[in-house]
């Protein structure tokens, strides 16, 4: 998408969505309308099998398909070879960017200028676990009856389910992981998945300018991942007080709307490009206010 108005550089920010997301998430187009509207190309990225019903994908995209976003970051760079990027992911789309960027940053040193990632689920078997124990299991059985549903509806899908051999439906996330995603991408188990597609585990070899922002009362990504996993110093964590899972409000008269992280991510971003100093925001959030997630 191109800016609204004139623009001022050639920069890029480009979206990644969260899990059961897509490039038409509200939060990604509000985003994005904000990053065009000062003069940035932005592109909305629809991860593998999100968009078009999932028809034209062999197989759905997973939490650690950071080959992908290498595959899609090479067409753009060849297509707009003077072009610098920025990249954010959001929730699941957080921890694909931190993988990619552990894995294939250091080809993208003067290109990809920083890295954003909201609420980012960098060891997904801790995550996992944890979305069991929120609300009695809701958001663990919310998350699987979408999913399932999505499966059962791109019939090349369905056919090679265990789902579709055994009659069964997944109570939760795991389940649905050890029962589809991993098979079809030739992990033995959803724990197999988990290990490797985790970020974690290549954080501490990130080398691109890099923001993590999560809040003490996510409850789906617990905040005492980030002081246990080895960073590298390129990587700055904003831990604040409150904001749940994507979830940050902003009082009012602080920002020109209420969407705290859409302003954050903007001024980290801007920041990237006028090396004015690192962004120090208050580890209480005295500029926000919790909402329920």
């Amino acid at each position: 998408e191109f800016p609204l108005g004139e623009s001022r550089s050639p920069r890029c920010v480009v979206f990644l969505h969260g899990l059961a997301g897509s490039a038409s998430s509200p939060y990604i187009v509000r985003t994005a309308k904000k990053f065009r509207e000062l003069g940035y190309r932005t592109i909305r990225v629809n991860l593998r099998g999100a968009a078009c019903d999932g028809k034209f994908a062999q197989r759905p995209y997973h939490a650690g398909c950071s080959d992908d976003v290498q595959f899609l970051m090479e067409e753009l760079s060849r297509r707009h070879p003077e072009t610098q990027f920025s990249l954010v992911g959001f929730s699941l789309g957080g921890n694909v960017v931190l993988k990619w960027a552990g894995e294939y940053g250091d080809q993208w040193t003067g290109r990809v200028t920083k890295i954003v990632a909201a609420n980012p689920p960098i060891d997904l078997a801790v995550c996992s676990s944890r979305i069991g124990t929120v609300l009695g299991g809701f958001y663990d059985r919310y998350f699987a009856r979408i999913l399932y549903g999505k499966v059962k509806a791109v019939p090349h899908w369905w056919e090679l389910s265990r789902f579709c051999r055994l009659g069964t439906r997944p109570r939760g996330i795991v389940e649905f992981d050890d029962a589809f995603t991993a098979p079809m991408n030739n992990f033995a188990s959803a724990l197999e998945y988990y290990a490797d597609a985790s970020a974690a585990r290549v954080m501490g070899r990130i080398t691109l300018p890099t923001t993590i922002v999560s809040a003490e009362d996510d409850p789906l990504v617990p905040s005492s991942l980030f002081r246990e996993t080895a960073l590298s110093r390129s990587i700055d964590v904003h831990m604040t007080r409150s904001g749940g899972h994507l979830a940050y409000m902003g009082r009012r008269g602080v920002d020109p709307d209420r969407y705290w992280l859409d302003w954050r991510i903007i001024e980290w971003i801007e920041q990237s490009y006028d090396n004015s100093g690192r962004l120090l925001i208050p580890s209480d959030c005295d500029d926000m206010l919790l909402r329920a997630v």
